[in-house]
């Protein structure tokens, strides 16, 4: 079976092939992605135009690709998309009922249960998600429920919404290039939990910390659940182009400096002026996180551990800030290199997640 995997960020933009057969890892056969340099101030409508500009290129793009000698042959069945902030608003419900007598759960129990208690989209939105992440059976977590008896049944349920004119516009442009029927469409913080809950599977409660472009999401993981994301108004693009306007340099320029400056290889004026704008910006981002941490914290004790999932070359800086915090695990390349194969091209953290978030789904 082959999938085509999309990830629509908020100045990042990637598309993977993966290929899945039985009794082996899943392979990507190809992947590629689209950055978008946006201006410092941009309205969310500015955000929706450039990035729709973007997906119809990197469509285009991946098109080509599907016509390489080792790809054409392979028929794409289904197709995952994955959104980041600002693209949603996400809920998690846990929804229960007991009866004096034991019921049998069948198919339909669980479907017609959270049917019921399903939130109507407000105007203009449309679901993006409407998931599963957990059923109890008289209190206990039961993964496979069906055909069993109890007197209490929990289910617990994220569900997101998205913009309905912006959902249309990516599905008629993925439509435009890939005639691909099966389409599931899902949110960031979703894809991240799942993944890294069957990986670490130890671990019940935890923070997941996912640095985008523009944004920062804050997940608090609660006895297994994904209870809550908070979005931070700042992301990883700010500090590079914090680089870029005081130091009168390229993107690519500010980030090998920082590769650079964490070697110790910066001349020491650069150094200085370095170390003036990280001093600046951990001071903007930890004061946003704290915000989120105090929000997360109402009626709830934080847990100590934390997953931080950033890309290179800044990955670095937000562990050392988050470390005043938390115990940190860092989520790279490595973290996944057991569970997935990257075919004749470098590995990527998040095309991995997007990957075994699928995997899960197939």
């Amino acid at each position: 079976m082959n999938s085509l995997l999309f990830y629509i960020g908020n100045g990042l933009l990637k598309c993977a092939m993966v290929h899945n057969l039985k009794g082996s890892l899943p392979e990507v056969l190809f992947w590629q992605k689209m950055e978008i340099r946006h201006p410092e101030t941009i309205t969310q409508e500015e955000l929706k135009k450039t990035t729709i500009q973007a997906l119809d290129q990197l469509c285009q793009t991946s098109k080509k690709r599907l016509f390489s000698p080792e790809i054409k042959n392979k028929r794409i069945t289904k197709l995952f998309c994955i959104f980041s902030s600002p693209w949603y608003i996400s809920e998690t419900k846990v929804l229960k009922t007991h009866k004096l007598e034991p019921f049998l759960i069948k198919d339909d129990t669980v479907m017609e249960f959270i049917q019921v208690a399903n939130t109507e989209a407000e105007k203009g939105q449309e679901v993006l998600e409407r998931k599963i992440i957990r059923v109890n059976l008289n209190g206990y977590v039961t993964q496979n429920p069906i055909g069993k008896r109890a007197n209490t049944l929990e289910v617990s349920v994220v569900e997101s919404f998205t913009d309905k004119n912006f959902l249309n516009d990516v599905r008629q442009i993925i439509d435009r290039y890939f005639g691909v029927e099966e389409k599931h469409f899902h949110s960031l913080p979703l894809a991240s939990f799942a993944v890294i809950r069957n990986i670490f599977k130890h671990q019940e409660n935890f923070l997941m910390i996912n640095i985008t472009s523009l944004l920062t999401e804050v997940s608090l993981i609660k006895d297994g659940l994904l209870h809550e994301t908070v979005t931070l108004p700042i992301g990883s693009q700010k500090i590079i182009d914090m680089v870029v306007n005081r130091l009168n340099v390229t993107n690519a320029v500010a980030e090998t400096l920082f590769q650079l400056y964490q070697g110790d290889y910066v001349e020491n004026a650069v150094n200085k002026k370095l170390t003036e704008i990280i001093d600046e910006f951990k001071k903007a981002w930890t004061e946003n996180l704290d915000q989120a941490l105090s929000h997360l914290s109402i009626g709830l004790s934080l847990p100590p551990n934390c997953y931080l999932i950033c890309q290179t070359p800044l990955r670095h800086f937000f562990s050392d800030f988050t470390k005043e915090k938390f115990k940190v695990e860092t989520i790279s390349e490595t973290s996944f290199s057991p569970f997935v194969r990257f075919n004749n091209q470098g590995t990527d953290f998040s095309v991995a997640i997007m990957v075994l978030f699928a995997n899960i789904n197939l």
